[in-house]
């Protein structure tokens, strides 16, 4: 649908750098600080079933970025010293706010959407279903005292739209016995708090060494990996034709903690084996507080070795330089993610690795200079 009302986007930036450095060059630092202001952003507009069009473009979002950015760098060895040692860190803070949605809205959330766009929030905030544990028995499961039914989901009109034992407890919000959309609310973010990098440079004579790390404190993660897995066995069989060609085999679960008969009390994942029901409940969905982890980590990237012959050993080769280098990439990540990697996500905090590691290379060579 066309909207003639459309304002052109306007953007308002400050930005304030200081640079520094002391103790001859030894010690030096940049500081950026950044605040930018985005007015009349184009967006979509949901329209009503009856008004013959589905959505109506719009520009009446704004949005704020700010954040600091900041690079260090020292030596710490003595103008002396035979070694050389240059050490540097850098790390980022950015956040973004919405300071403006369509129609004086103070919140729009699209029930396809991963993320609440809501005034004074930012763009990454994830809309999930609060997980509380697994109903062990059917008596377990809240009735409603109006209608003496058990708690269902919303827009299903089965007898397997009831919970029962072994399904998943999500948080009935707004207390309507019935588990919907409006029951989500904003459990996480997807944003990192702080993002950075440290490296070292370390020389001795004709040896030198380079390390280089990064890191990510702060960000949520969905697993959408593992509840890809759990959820595979809701067509076990493989009927669906788009299941067959999407997933071609069953992943191993045994390994996780999930209801059975025997294992009622302490399980911590839904029943996957009650096929028929979980395609209408849908247990493993990854819009969930279930499958969210903490996505901090630090990551040792690359080590570098290279040695350069002096000059004398090569002149009777008649040969300007020769240099041996080797190096190798991807080496180790420390996080407490129980996935692949914490790297590999989105920028809505979910998973994208399906369930294939980053590879490890190495990598030798030979620079040769005539």
């Amino acid at each position: 649908m066309p909207n003639i009302n459309l304002d052109p986007v306007t953007t308002t930036t400050w930005n304030f750098g200081y640079d520094m450095s002391i103790f001859n060059n030894r010690l030096s630092a940049n500081i950026d600080a950044y605040y930018r202001q985005v007015d009349n952003q184009l967006s979509d507009i949901e329209l009503p079933n009856h008004a013959g069009f589905e959505k109506v473009r719009s520009t009446e979002v704004s949005l704020v970025n700010y954040g600091l950015e900041v690079s260090l760098r020292g030596k710490p060895l003595s103008v002396q010293s035979k070694w050389n040692l240059l050490i540097g860190l850098n790390f980022a803070l950015n956040r973004d706010v919405i300071t403006k949605l369509p129609n004086e809205a103070r919140q729009i959330l699209n029930s396809d959407a991963w993320v609440a766009n809501r005034l004074g929030g930012n763009t990454t905030s994830m809309l999930l279903y609060i997980n509380k544990g697994v109903y062990a028995t059917d008596e377990d499961v809240p009735v409603d005292p109006a209608t003496g039914k058990r708690l269902r989901l919303g827009g299903k009109n089965t007898d397997e739209a009831y919970f029962k034992a072994g399904d998943p407890i999500w948080v009935d919000v707004n207390g309507d016995y019935v588990i919907d959309d409006k029951d989500r609310v904003v459990a996480a973010n997807a944003r990192p708090k702080v993002t950075g990098g440290l490296f070292f440079n370390l020389s001795y004579k004709e040896f030198s060494m380079h390390v280089n790390t990064s890191f990510v404190f702060k960000r949520d993660i969905i697993n959408s990996v593992l509840a890809k897995s759990f959820k595979a066995y809701d067509d076990p069989v493989r009927k669906s034709i788009e299941s067959l060609r999407k997933d071609a085999s069953l992943s191993p679960i045994e390994k996780y903690n999930f209801w059975t008969e025997n294992n009622r009390y302490n399980a911590i994942y839904p029943n996957p084996y009650n096929y028929h029901h979980n395609k209408v409940i849908d247990p493993f969905r990854e819009a969930q507080t279930l499958f969210l982890e903490e996505g901090s980590y630090f990551k040792l990237n690359t080590v570098s070795l290279s040695y350069r012959f002096p000059k004398r050993w090569l002149d009777f080769f008649r040969v300007r330089g020769v240099t041996l280098k080797a190096s190798v990439n991807n080496i180790w990540t420390f996080s407490n993610y129980s996935g692949i990697s914490p790297e590999s996500v989105n920028g809505l905090g979910r998973d994208t690795s399906g369930g294939y590691p980053n590879s490890r290379t190495w990598t030798m060579g030979v620079v040769l200079s005539l």
